[in-house]
């Protein structure tokens, strides 16, 4: 069966004809949508944060740039609402001077006006991809994060408060010196399902997928060679029944990318597995 997407509108939005890209949209309690990115700010060589809220004809009913850093440019990767009506944004800053990336959260009102903004990091690069907000109000991050001598990236899970307080910060590898997530959810126990990739021993990229209980502890690991290909799993949904829905990318033999979807049960076995190929 196939079905005909419709599309409601089609906008672009350029500020001031500079460097612009969006990152995530969300739907917000009023029926319009919040959406994140980022734009380059000319006069400091570097990105800074932008925000725009839409209605539901995707016209801009009003619009903020953030500078949430002094040093290096803003990639802003993920977005989602508070029960009060303001929100909380994440991604990576770059430090032009340090010469590294960290996490960053930073919150803003329903009207865009800025809260507050938190910073993590080691001496290295850090990487976040995406930020989930648990069911007590606590905070996921997920990305990857460089070891002390800058040379194993492993997969990266920090949890914080609805403050922005650090609860624990855990790292998560099977060995190799390249790991990292891309998107996390809280399963139905409470605990964390993190996905994304990691290097195999053939120096190719195999879908990777970690359960966690509360604390960030690992329970269990799934590695997914699908193939004679390079893989990733780039985000994720949980059914009402456990099972878990996987969406990623391959390269096979070199060639053509292609999409996949994946359905796991909730231990992480796979019950199907389809790709899709454009062309």
């Amino acid at each position: 069966m196939h079905v005909q997407a419709q599309t409601y509108f089609n906008k672009t939005y350029d500020y001031d004809s500079l460097i612009n890209g969006t990152f995530n949209v969300i739907q917000t309690s009023d029926s319009n949508f919040i959406s994140v990115g980022l734009i380059y700010n000319l006069s400091q060589g570097y990105h800074n944060t932008v925000i725009y809220k839409l209605n539901n004809l995707g016209d801009t009913i009003w619009r903020k740039v953030y500078s949430l850093s002094s040093t290096g440019a803003e990639t802003p990767s993920d977005v989602f609402p508070l029960p009060n009506g303001s929100f909380i944004a994440g991604g990576t800053l770059q430090d032009s001077i340090e010469l590294k990336g960290d996490y960053f959260l930073f919150m803003f009102d329903s009207v865009g006006n800025f809260i507050w903004k938190k910073q993590y990091g080691v001496p290295f690069n850090d990487y976040c991809q995406s930020i989930h907000r648990r069911n007590n109000g606590d905070i996921i991050l997920a990305g990857s994060s460089y070891d002390s001598l800058n040379t194993v990236l492993s997969a990266n899970l920090i949890c914080v408060d609805s403050l922005g307080v650090i609860i624990w910060n855990k790292r998560y590898s099977i060995g190799t010196s390249y790991a990292e997530f891309y998107d996390a959810k809280q399963s139905s126990d409470g605990g964390i399902i993190a996905v994304g990739r990691v290097r195999s021993t053939s120096n190719d990229f195999s879908s990777y997928m970690v359960k966690t209980d509360v604390n960030g502890d690992t329970l269990w690991t799934r590695i997914f060679n699908l193939g004679n290909t390079t893989d990733a799993i780039f985000g994720l949904d949980l059914m009402p029944n456990g099972d878990i829905v996987l969406a990623g990318g391959m390269i096979v033999n070199n060639g053509p990318g292609s999409g996949y979807v994946m359905r796991c049960d909730s231990t992480g076995n796979i019950i199907w597995e389809k790709n899709y190929y454009m062309g």
